[in-house]
C-alpha cells in the first residue's frame, strides 16, 4: 500500500517541468538572433505549435501527478486503484471515516456481489502459522461464535480472533444477548481489516521443562479483526476499515482503531469499574468522553453496555497503528512491568 502522497515522484516532476522550461527559454533565445529573419515570416505556426506541445506536455504531467495520488486497494476479486488523501490532510469531523488526524484508510473488500468463487484458504501444517479467512459475503450470524464471556470468537487453529462488528453509522451490532444474536441475521460482511490469507504467527506458553503447551497461546500476532457490516440487500458496501499492524511479538503491540465503533463494543468494565481494552498481557484505560458533556454510567455491565450502545467513537487521542512496547517484571513470568501508553481518551457522539 503507497500513500497518495508521493515527494520523490512530485520531485521528479518539478525537475522535468524546470528542465524542459529551462531547455525551451534557451532554445528560442538562440534561435531569436540566428533566424529572426525566418520566424518573422513563421510566428504564427511556430506560436500554435508551442502552445499544442506545452498543452501536451501539461496533459502528461497531470495524468502522472494522479497516478501517483492512487494507491491499489487489495480486494478478493484482484486489485483496484482508489484515490487516498495525503496524510498531510485531516478529517473533518467524519466519525464514519475516521477521526481528526493525520493517517490514512485502509480495508479490505468486494463489490456489492461479493464475486470471488476462485478464493482458496491457504493450509498449514504448522500449528504456529495459521492464516485468516475470507468473510466478506458471509452472513454475520455464520462467523464465529459467541463465547461463555459474552465476546465474539473465531477460531483460527489453536488461536482466537476477537470479533469486532462495524456498521455505517456507528449502530450497536453485537453479541451479549439473544436479541442481539438474532439481529445478526440482519447483517451481511461487506469488508474486513485483515485481508484474507493474511499470516498468523502464534506462539504458545510452555511449562517449567520448557516444552510447549498443546494449545494453550502466548502470544498471537493478531488476536482482533473488524468486520464491516450492513444490512442484507440494502445498498452500498458498508463502512471502511483501517489495517492495523501485525505484532512482532509480546513486547509490541499496535493501537487499535477505536472511531466508527460503537462504544459499547471497544472495551470491557474491569472489576475496578472503568473501562478499558486489552493488548496482550496488557490492558489500557479507555476514558470516554461525550461531545454533550454528559455522563456515561458504567458502574455495572449491564448498565454500561445499555448506555454505551448510544454512542459512537468519534476521535481517539492516540492515532492506530502508534506502537506501544511493554515490558515484562523479571522475576514472575507474564506479569507487565511498564506499558507505553496507560489509556486513550475516546470522544464519542450520540447516535442519531
Amino acid at each position: 500500500m503507497t500513500s497518495g502522497h508521493n515527494p520523490k515522484a512530485e520531485n521528479a516532476e518539478n525537475e522535468f517541468f524546470n528542465a524542459y522550461n529551462t531547455k525551451s527559454e534557451a532554445s528560442q533565445h538562440k534561435n531569436l538572433f540566428k533566424e529572426e529573419s525566418y520566424r518573422k515570416k513563421r510566428h504564427k505556426p511556430i506560436v500554435i505549435c508551442i502552445i499544442i506541445i506545452a498543452a501536451v506536455v501539461i496533459l502528461l504531467c497531470v495524468g502522472k501527478i494522479r497516478s501517483g495520488n492512487s494507491i491499489i486497494k487489495h480486494t478478493a476479486s484482484g486489485h483496484k486503484p482508489v484515490t487516498s488523501s495525503s496524510n498531510d490532510d485531516y478529517d473533518k469531523d467524519d466519525y464514519n471515516d475516521t477521526d481528526d488526524s493525520d493517517y490514512s484508510d485502509e480495508s479490505y473488500d468486494t463489490d456489492d456481489e461479493y464475486a470471488d468463487d476462485d478464493f482458496t484458504l491457504k493450509s498449514s501444517d504448522d500449528k504456529h502459522v495459521q492464516y485468516v479467512d475470507k468473510y466478506v459475503g458471509v452472513n454475520a450470524s455464520a462467523v464465529g461464535y459467541t463465547s461463555l464471556g459474552g465476546d465474539r470468537l473465531i477460531r483460527i487453529g489453536d488461536g482466537l480472533l476477537t470479533v469486532n462488528y462495524v456498521t455505517e453509522d456507528g449502530s450497536y451490532v453485537g453479541v451479549g444477548t439473544d436479541e442481539d444474536e438474532e439481529k445478526l441475521q440482519d447483517y451481511v460482511v461487506t469488508a474486513q481489516n485483515i485481508a484474507p490469507n493474511t499470516k498468523v504467527k502464534i506462539d504458545f506458553e510452555k511449562d517449567s521443562d520448557g516444552e510447549e503447551y498443546s494449545s494453550l497461546t502466548d502470544f498471537q500476532s493478531y488476536d482482533h479483526i473488524d468486520l464491516a457490516v450492513k444490512k442484507v440487500g440494502s445498498k452500498g458496501n458498508g463502512p471502511k476499515l483501517k489495517t492495523i499492524k501485525a505484532a512482532p511479538d509480546k513486547t509490541k503491540y499496535y493501537i487499535r482503531n477505536y472511531v466508527g465503533k460503537n462504544a459499547a463494543t471497544v472495551g470491557y468494565v474491569s472489576l475496578g469499574g472503568d473501562y478499558r481494552d486489552r493488548y496482550g498481557d496488557a490492558n489500557i484505560e479507555l476514558k470516554l468522553v461525550p461531545e454533550d458533556g454528559s455522563a456515561v454510567d458504567i458502574s455495572d455491565t449491564d448498565n454500561a453496555i445499555k448506555n454505551l450502545k448510544k454512542y459512537v467513537v468519534k476521535s481517539q487521542s492516540i492515532k492506530p497503528n502508534t506502537a506501544m512496547n511493554i515490558t515484562y517484571d523479571k522475576d514472575v513470568d507474564g506479569l507487565v512491568d511498564s506499558q507505553s501508553f496507560e489509556s486513550i481518551t475516546l470522544k464519542l457522539k450520540k447516535i442519531g
